[in-house]
């Protein structure tokens, strides 16, 4: 049976969607890919069809929202004659995303709390990492803000 590609995209959302209730359900490492098959109510081929494995997967999820305290770096406002008041403002920033986006607070609980970064998820690790690197560098950019550090 063909499928439209609107019809192909909703499956993929369905999987991802049925992705991240398993993931925070069971954590990643002992959800399996027939066990999010089952809960978007297609077949593991289906999840096949759209993803490579649970890595891809994994991080088509985590590509869905916008992890503030790590994608949205430039709320710090460079231009911000306080930067304190810049930082504070992100921090603030940061809190509210994930408190009032539920996909983001549960995306962001899943990468801390209910992924093992190993094996083929150490990539995974590394772009964490990286992200971090990237906000400590840009933190640091002004002195008064790495004085103490």
């Amino acid at each position: 049976m063909r499928r439209t590609k609107q019809e192909s995209e909703q499956t993929r959302q369905q999987i991802l969607d049925a992705a991240q209730r398993q993931f925070a359900r069971h954590g990643v490492t002992r959800t399996t890919l027939q066990r999010i098959a089952s809960a978007a109510g297609v077949t593991r081929g289906a999840v096949y069809w759209h993803f490579a494995n649970k890595r891809t997967l994994f991080r088509a999820m985590r590509d869905q929202v916008s992890l503030p305290l790590f994608d949205r770096t430039e709320l710090l406002g460079a231009d911000e004659p306080d930067p304190l008041r810049a930082v504070q403002r992100f921090l603030h920033s940061v809190v509210d995303q994930i408190e009032g986006h539920p996909k983001t607070r549960r995306t962001f609980e899943i990468m801390s709390l209910k992924c093992e970064y190993v094996d083929e998820f150490r990539v995974e690790l590394k772009r964490h990492a990286l992200s971090c690197r990237e906000l400590s560098s840009i933190l640091c950019t002004t002195p008064r803000l790495c004085s103490n550090w």
